[in-house]
């Protein structure tokens, strides 16, 4: 029976596939619907076997490497009805397709023949073949004497350009899908000829599953609406696309200043529109042509027109009274306009040009003036971009200045008006107060003002305007810096002198300096803003303090001037020596950068009073010298804290034991400082002599013992118990071992 052919139209993500297969879209998942025909009864437990692999190698169907059997659905006649079932196993092997045909639900044979269809849903995931053309479907049963079914599928290819229009010179992007494997060769045909002569290639491109994306420059002769590229692969297929040029618009200069001529140029001007009438910018109506009226038609004399390469161009002037910034030209031709006659009447439907027989037969007159033939209130741009509108620029000098300097402001471009050529500047949105009157440009355009920067200017960047008599307008920076201090030196005693120097302060002001909460010295900031002030260290500085050097200028209305920078007194410091000291010996204490005249009290060692009587104090300098017997404490690391005047400092100081070898009265001295010790014996194994060291004085001149060593053993004999290297001794004789 003849193949029965249906589509779905209109739908490339929804693809009905009927025999012969017509698909728009390669590579694609799609719905395959084959109606196929069986000579022989195909009947339950019986295999349908669909085969995808298409005439040649690589020329197939895609399939997934399984399939559910819920996306497949075989309808057949059964005796005038129509039923269906789902197979009851699918397999995949390689590119083909075999399902059993089962029992119906109520576990009856199924069997038919003639006429039936197959339906993979679109889930099964059957993709149509990478390349375009003709591809096959082959459809039989495991059936003796049924025939195998060979459907046509025809798989086109899809080209495509993003976007789809832009002016000339402009990028796209053309994209294929079911292309050959190899190269796809992409030309622009210039002659028409289908030929890829010399210089037409744009791009020679590598296909990945059958698609390509390449990116290419829209080129083409000026005027042509479309630029069209073509597409070619290995079988020699074309397939033509185009990229729709639209107009585009440029300015000469491409960044102009107020009051200042502009060039419009427009490349690739539509054919329907000849010439150019109306031009405003920033919504500001900066150009309108003459308008004739002929009977009923309107001519424009001396408007921009097309030239044969579809470009035009118009030079206008940029209002004084806009905004600077990106702003927007838009154009127009005559549909964008309202006319009224001579007598003030609105002409409606005129035609938007008049051939040259209404202008000779029906002269008619000019429209009114030029205000009357106006841009309407909404109107359409037949094209528009955006240009940058800048002030003209000015010079500063100097670029970094204070609130009452004077500065110099140049410019140039500006008109002459006999007289009162500037009419403002302001630095800030404040206007200055000087008079302008007497400055003048110059035949050249160029000016130079003077002024004073006024008090209200803002640290940072200032805005500098200066506005000439016709609203044309410059633009400049002034910088204000930030006030700022530095102290020399950063550190110094009281009495010491330091030096203060300011800058980024009002010209000519007073300034007055703070060191900490008391008021130290004043002076005045010259012409830029800049101080130097000398003055000592008060006495009240305490040492080891941080104390803040403050300048302030008072402005009248406005906020101080201020500014701070830190200063420190050197820190107090107290010595002691020796260290380590031995308990009883002397140990001299020493302190400076301390307040002066100050007593110094408390002093505490060993958590013990060692304050001196009589009261010593620190002289001029903050300095003192003492010195205490630390008798009665305890060994090691101790504790030695002095106040002065409130401030107090603390160091460390080891009281030590005296060395274990050496003389006797050394060794042996916290014990003798102690008053303990009445005797030493000491035996010399080798020479079995005795020697002795008695403490007392009466018997100093008697001693012979004039040396004692570590590991010697000796007998002590103590008038009362006490500690020694660490041990109790007590009353009376015993034996003792140097450590």
């Amino acid at each position: 029976t003849d193949p029965v052919v249906k589509k779905k139209a209109d739908d490339n993500n929804f693809v009905i596939v009927k025999n012969p297969i017509d698909s728009t879209v390669p590579n694609t998942s799609v719905r395959v619907e084959l109606a196929t025909y069986a000579q022989e009864s195909i009947s339950t437990a019986d295999d349908i076997i669909v085969d995808f692999s298409g005439p040649s190698a690589g020329s197939g169907f895609d399939l997934p490497s399984s399939m559910s059997t819920s996306r497949i659905k075989v309808f057949y006649d059964d005796g005038g009805s129509e039923k269906s079932f789902n197979p009851s196993e699918v397999q995949i092997e390689g590119d083909r397709v075999i399902f059993s045909v089962p029992t119906d639900k109520n576990d009856n044979p199924i069997g038919f023949m003639g006429d039936y269809r197959i339906e993979f849903s679109k889930l099964a995931r059957v993709r149509t073949p990478l390349s375009a053309g003709i591809k096959t479907i082959k459809v039989s049963s495991t059936v003796d004497g049924d025939e195998e079914d060979i459907i046509e599928a025809v798989i086109r290819r899809t080209t495509t350009v993003s976007p789809q229009q832009g002016p000339r010179g402009s990028e796209f992007t053309l994209e294929g899908k079911g292309y050959a494997p190899g190269t796809v060769t992409v030309y622009h045909d210039a002659d028409g000829d289908e030929n890829i002569d010399a210089g037409e290639t744009l791009a020679s491109v590598k296909t990945v599953r059958g698609a390509f994306s390449t990116k290419l420059t829209a080129g083409g002769n000026p005027g042509e609406e479309q630029y069209r590229v073509r597409a070619r692969d290995s079988e020699g297929d074309d397939v033509a696309v185009g990229f729709n040029i639209r107009s585009s618009m440029s300015f000469e200069p491409s960044q102009v200043s107020l009051g200042s001529s502009l060039k419009i140029i427009i490349s690739d001007w539509e054919k329907e529109h000849n010439e150019i009438v109306a031009v405003q910018i920033a919504g500001k109506q900066v150009f309108v042509a003459d308008a004739v009226e002929y009977a009923n038609c309107i001519d424009h004399p001396g408007a921009a027109r097309r030239d044969q390469q579809g470009k035009i161009s118009l030079t206008v002037n940029v209002p004084s009274d806009i905004p600077t910034g990106e702003q927007t030209v838009e154009v127009y031709d005559h549909y964008q306009l309202d006319y009224t006659d001579a007598d003030g009447n609105a002409i409606e439907d005129a035609k938007p040009a008049c051939s040259n027989e209404e202008r000779v037969s029906n002269p008619g007159g000019r429209i009114g003036p030029l205000d009357q033939t106006i841009i309407t209130d909404d109107p359409i741009a037949i094209t528009k971009a955006t240009v940058e509108i800048v002030a003209q620029a000015l010079t500063v000098s100097p670029a970094t200045a204070v609130p009452g300097q004077r500065i110099t402001i140049t410019g140039s471009g500006f008109s002459r008006n006999n007289g009162n050529d500037i009419v403002k500047v302001t630095i800030n949105g404040d206007d200055v107060e000087d008079d302008l009157s007497r400055f003048e440009v110059s035949q050249d355009g160029t000016v130079a003002v003077t002024v004073t920067v006024p008090q209200t200017v803002r640290q940072g960047e200032n805005e500098v305007q200066l506005t000439g008599w016709d609203n044309r307008l410059g633009t400049g920076t002034l910088t204000v810096p930030e006030p700022a201090i530095t102290v020399t030196p950063p550190q110094g005693k009281p009495g010491d002198r330091v030096t203060v120097r300011g800058s980024g302060f009002a010209a000519n002001g007073i300034v007055l300096l703070n060191y900490g909460d008391v008021n130290v010295a004043g002076g005045q900031s010259d012409g830029r803003g800049n101080f130097e002030i000398s003055f000592p260290v008060p006495l009240h500085a305490a040492a080891g303090s941080i104390q803040r050097v403050h300048a302030v200028m008072r402005m009248d209305g406005q906020d101080d001037l201020q500014a701070g920078a830190d200063h420190s007194p050197p820190s107090a410091q107290v010595t002691a020596e020796p260290d380590p000291v031995l308990p009883g010996n002397v140990l001299t204490i020493r302190g400076e950068n301390l307040p002066p005249f100050a007593l110094v009290r408390p002093v505490r060692f060993a958590n013990r009073d060692f304050t001196p009587v009589p009261n010593i104090s620190t002289d001029r300098n903050g300095a003192f010298e003492m010195q205490i017997r630390p008798l009665g404490v305890e060994l090691g690391d101790q504790p030695l804290r002095v106040e002065v005047s409130g401030v107090v400092v603390t160091t460390i100081v080891e009281v030590a034991l005296p060395p274990l070898s050496g003389p006797p009265e050394q060794v042996f001295r916290y014990l003798i400082n102690a008053g303990v010790l009445n005797r030493i014996w000491y035996l010399d194994s080798p020479e079995q002599a005795w020697s002795f060291f008695d403490a007392r004085p009466e018997y100093a001149e008697f001693n012979t013992l004039t040396q004692v060593e570590s590991g010697d053993i000796l007998w002590l004999n103590l008038s009362a118990p006490h500690t020694f290297q660490g041990d109790q001794l007590y009353e009376g004789w015993q034996f003792v071992l140097l450590d």
